[in-house]
């Protein structure tokens, strides 16, 4: 649940947070519009860095754009290359490029292209340069399989034959009701290797997460991958598969968090390794409680230990994910995350290690929690840490800072967890009338919960930028459809602040959510309904009286709902 204003019902007591620094800006050669960066540490001297810009376009022609590369080394950037470009590229906040070099010194990189006419119909296209990245020659898709389906989130691995890509398949989805990318099969997990040719692709999981991130690291034992798996009851935790011997794992839980999730968070995890030492860092929502946590296995990922708690809800502050993890000389973790109050979010650094101790967070850069600001990348190189990240603005730029480990508190004491509420407000109870609460529609006209009396109510508190109430959306719109004519009314209260009654119309008209919408850019609702987080919904019977509450996603087939949804219709 992320917080609507001041307080939150369960606080983290996750230690102090460090003085905001001053971090050295190294802002590379991109061009206004830029975003989705990725950062890679190349050897001990140098970073690779790739992104995506746009491109002007003739007038009545798609949007295009070029993927771009270039090299940090010796305290500068070295000019900027373009690998490819043209309409087909996919401009993606969450699906970003990637390039790794080969134990050869043959740089690969990735991008996606369009395949067909649906907007997940995508390919995972591989390219090389043998001159360090100067030029680039196209070799093709990672897979085999030409169906017109999402292929994507991809890590990029050095390996001895060259460089192994993992990446999301779609594949199994195709050709259901003719739509395609979404047919009965489920998104999977597949690696090729790339040396001189591509090898064959192999299966890893047959069911996973659909559009979130894969990572990727080699142990001394082989290579590593994490993700966030799918079983078939919606629990979407995350998971790993190592290469062992000739063959590869079955998958197996990082940790058992138990997140049941209607639909994909978009947030995937981070690994890390050296030796046998492997640190996978991940967000949460388990028991609606936003989480970033970080495990640490000391047998190549075979085996990990409890999870520790990196962050959670603090105050007004609350962790969105998008998290990093990066290895210190000592095997340290150092955690990287983003966490936002409202609109507003910041990117945090934490120091753990794997015998539970932590230092305090280090606040490193301001950003936007909406989507458009992406996923900071966090590589560490000697003595320092860069972070990359897109500033979202009109138009967006890409960013990268400097700041040296040192900076980064020390893992000094022992690592807490979730205590009880603290600062608790009692949210509005069942059997207590409805509040005296007015808003406006997204047309301007006053509403107000007074002129709905005589009808069932399902009120739902949500916003924009909060990625919970996004992925309940399709919850809320199944109920409306499945009662509405029976006489409930679904009412969605927007708290956007920094959004118009026309860009929230054009967010729901998008998504095709057919239910009511009201907005509450003051936020008056936290203080009528007595509750300082998102999402929470409250349905009313035909008299005003509040059935039920939930503070958290819900769930449309939840029987308890359901019971609820029958005493609200029913006739005084």
């Amino acid at each position: 649940m992320l917080p609507s204003a001041g307080v939150l019902v369960l606080v983290m007591t996750l230690g102090a947070l460090a003085a905001p620094q001053e971090a050295q800006r190294f802002d590379p050669p991109a061009g206004p519009g830029a975003m989705a960066p990725n950062l890679v540490a190349s050897g001990a001297e140098e970073l690779l860095l790739i992104w995506l810009e746009p491109e002007e376009s003739p007038a009545g022609k798609p949007p295009s754009h070029r993927l771009r590369f270039a090299r940090w080394k010796a305290g500068a950037w070295e000019e900027a290359v373009t690998i490819t470009r043209g309409e087909a590229l996919v401009a993606n906040w969450a699906d970003f490029p990637s390039v790794a070099r080969g134990a050869n010194g043959v740089l690969v990189a990735h991008w996606a292209e369009r395949s067909g006419k649906s907007p997940y119909a995508y390919d995972v296209i591989l390219g090389r340069s043998t001159d360090g990245g100067k030029s680039w020659r196209r070799h093709g898709p990672a897979h085999d399989d030409k169906t017109p389906t999402e292929h994507g989130f991809v890590s990029l691995l050095e390996e001895r034959a060259g460089v192994r890509a993992f990446w999301l398949d779609g594949r199994d989805t195709a050709g259901a009701e003719g739509h395609e990318g979404h047919g009965a099969g489920a998104m999977t997990l597949r690696t090729a290797v790339l040396g001189k040719s591509l090898g064959a692709g192999e299966r890893l999981d047959g069911r996973v997460c659909d559009c979130c991130g894969t990572s990727a690291a080699m142990t001394s034992e082989g290579p590593v991958v994490v993700y966030r798996n799918r079983d078939v009851e919606e629990v979407r935790d995350i998971y790993v598969i190592r290469r062992a011997g000739k063959g590869w794992s079955p998958p197996r839980p990082v940790h058992a968090d138990g997140w049941k999730v209607p639909g994909c968070p978009v947030n995937g995890p981070s690994v890390v390794a050296r030796g046998r030492k492997v640190a996978v860092a991940w967000y949460t929502y388990a028991e609606d409680r936003p989480r970033v946590r970080l495990a640490f296995s000391e047998d190549a990922g075979a085996s990990f230990g409890a999870p520790l708690e990196v962050d959670g809800a603090r105050g007004g502050r609350v962790p969105i994910g998008r998290v990093d993890v990066a290895l210190d000389e000592d095997g340290a973790a150092l955690v990287s995350w983003l966490a936002a109050e409202r609109e507003q979010a910041s990117l945090f650094v934490r120091r753990a290690t794997a015998d539970g101790r932590m230092g305090d967070a280090l606040h490193v850069v301001k950003t936007q929690s909406d989507r458009q600001s992406g996923f900071p990348r966090m590589e560490r190189l000697g003595d320092s840490l860069f972070v990359a990240w897109t500033e979202v603005g009109s138009p967006s730029h890409v960013r990268v800072v400097r700041l040296p480990v040192a900076e980064v508190p020390p893992a000094s004491s022992p690592a807490e967890t979730a205590s009880g509420p603290a600062g608790f407000v009692e949210p509005l109870a069942p059997g207590q009338p409805a509040p005296e609460f007015a808003a406006v529609d997204l047309e301007g006209t006053k509403v107000s919960l007074a002129g709905e009396r005589g009808r069932a109510v399902l009120v739902n508190l949500w916003a924009t930028w909060c990625e919970p109430c996004r992925f309940e959306l399709p919850e809320l719109a199944a109920l409306h459809r499945r009662h509405a004519e029976a006489g409930l009314r679904v009412i969605g209260v927007s708290v956007d602040a920094q959004r118009t009654p026309a860009e929230i119309r054009d967010f729901v008209r998008k998504r095709e959510l057919p239910y009511a919408f009201w907005h509450d850019p003051k936020n008056q609702s936290s203080q009528a309904f007595r509750v300082e987080m998102l999402p929470a919904s409250f349905l009313f019977d035909r008299s005003g009286t509040l059935v039920w509450r939930r503070l958290g996603t819900v769930d449309a087939k939840d029987p308890e709902l359901e019971a609820a949804i029958q005493r609200a219709l029913a006739k005084p």
